[in-house]
């Protein structure tokens, strides 16, 4: 059977318009509060009326997102469809890292941004983590997470790996708590 297929060498153009029309038809009548496409190609695609289908993909909350596998092309058509899609373009030079790339993907639309890295902590300036540089252990991943402008918090952990302190619950400093203690 390989040497069947082998004769038969790759050429010409993926039809990526079509099947990103037929994704974004199915999307639209889809319930599901986030619709993101994936699209895994080679990067070789026929023409079609892409702004023709981007302004419903919009319009619907129909986001895209673009893996270039194989080598082909140059990597420009797909950044550019991806980034009018309101996604991100990942060039997969080696075809083992697109499980990875998916999972990314799926993570990041569904709000989920968990790295899996070996990484040492570093403290800042708290008071609470002083003296504890040696002691932490080396952790496997984490959250990643960004602080909001307004929230006021207090970064305790450097560099991009962030613990942040925030107040919860219903004291304050100087306020009253239940029970009449301060």
């Amino acid at each position: 059977m390989e040497a069947q297929i082998a004769r038969h060498p790759p050429e010409g153009n993926t039809n990526i318009f079509g099947g990103l029309s037929a994704a974004v038809e199915e999307l639209e009548q889809a319930t599901a509060t986030r619709r993101h496409i994936v699209l895994l190609t080679d990067d070789w695609s026929s023409s079609g009326a892409y702004e023709d289908l981007l302004a419903p993909m919009a319009a619907a909350n129909i986001t895209l997102s673009a893996v270039g596998a194989g080598g082909g092309g140059d990597g420009a058509f797909l950044s550019a469809l991806a980034k009018q899609g309101g996604g991100r373009y990942h060039p997969a030079t080696n075809p083992a890292s697109i499980p990875d790339i998916f999972l990314k993907e799926t993570q990041q639309v569904s709000g989920q941004n968990i790295v899996e890295e070996s990484f040492s902590i570093q403290t800042g300036d708290s008071p609470i983590l002083r003296r504890l540089d040696a002691g932490l252990p080396r952790l496997l991943g984490y959250n990643g997470t960004t602080p909001k402008p307004t929230a006021g918090l207090q970064p305790l952990l450097q560099p991009a790996r962030v613990l942040d302190l925030a107040r919860r619950g219903v004291g304050r400093a100087g306020g009253r708590v239940p029970g009449g203690r301060r």
